[in-house]
């Protein structure tokens, strides 16, 4: 059983091993980000290509290994993380459409 700490060590060395190849340009990174009142632990999900200025989809952490302390079964895990992200990207492009990121930097 992994602690916390070694489970989002595994989970951002070894999650795109697990992604379907369609999406290996994709990068995962672990941040902390500030929330009210808290900082919590997000993984990223974002396309190597142009990172500074791509979107991608970003979670909380800390369901995920809820959810392995439940199963106990960490390619479950993974596998869930990659069915919600490969859904938020396939959903993406009309949503970046809208936007301009590299406009709204200026």
């Amino acid at each position: 059983m992994l602690d916390y700490e070694m489970f989002k060590e595994v989970l951002e060395k070894m999650l795109m091993s697990f992604m379907p190849e369609k999406y290996q340009g994709y990068q995962v990174q672990i941040r902390k980000n500030q929330k009210v009142n808290r900082i919590i632990d997000t993984l990223d999900i974002t396309p190597k290509e142009d990172a500074i200025n791509a979107a991608g989809p970003s979670f909380s952490i800390q369901p995920f290994y809820e959810f392995y302390m439940e199963c106990k079964n960490l390619q479950r895990v993974f596998l869930s993380i990659i069915e919600q992200a490969i859904e938020a990207i396939e959903k993406s492009p009309a949503i970046l459409e809208k936007l301009d990121l590299k406009k709204e930097r200026e």
